[in-house]
């Protein structure tokens, strides 16, 4: 039983969150992209890891984050975002995980209700990892949002992308919820 059970850990499927480590930060081109009538502006530089009038969010981080558009849509034609996760410390950060899943990305409507969160239809491995990002070095987490999804997007819902990474050698958090309004 108790092995089984092991090897159905193993064999959990891991599934749409790919976490890549980059080269450096890169500037992205904005991209205009409009979902139900909705358009979405990736958050500015200078509010990384803020989301205004949510005081959790105040806490300085080890980490920065910016949720961005792809420049181009996935293979199936749906759009993707990205978390960028970028170490501005002069060492190394390490960071584990608890499970496959590195972060997932929420739509909240105007009320705050989540509407859709990229992890419902997915499946992760339920295992440890400890991994660590290099000083300057950046980590994109890439998100599939189907199609139905943007068709829901309304002014006033808000994107919200949640790094599932904790510090193994600090207090400080990592990450905060980076967030991206649809107006």
């Amino acid at each position: 039983m108790r092995a089984g059970l092991a090897l159905t850990v193993l064999i959990g499927l891991v599934s749409g969150c790919h976490a890549q480590p980059e080269a450096s930060p890169a500037e992205k081109p904005q991209i205009k992209v409009v979902a139900g009538g909705a358009e979405i502006k990736p958050v500015s530089q200078q509010d990384y890891g803020r989301h205004p009038g949510d005081k959790s969010m105040e806490k300085e981080t080890l980490l920065q984050g910016e949720l961005a558009l792809a420049d181009k849509p996935s293979a199936r034609g749906n759009q993707v975002m990205q978390l960028r996760v970028f170490n501005p410390q002069s060492y190394g950060v390490p960071i584990q995980f608890n499970s496959g899943m590195s972060a997932d990305l929420w739509l909240l409507d105007t009320k705050g209700k989540r509407v859709w969160a990229w992890s419902n239809d997915m499946m992760f491995t339920q295992a440890i990892r400890d991994t660590s990002l290099a000083a300057g070095k950046t980590m994109t987490v890439s998100f599939e949002v189907p199609d139905i999804v943007m068709a829901q997007v309304k002014p006033g819902f808000e994107w919200q992308a949640r790094f599932m990474g904790r510090s193994t050698e600090s207090p400080t958090p990592l990450l905060n919820t980076i967030s991206m309004q649809a107006n």
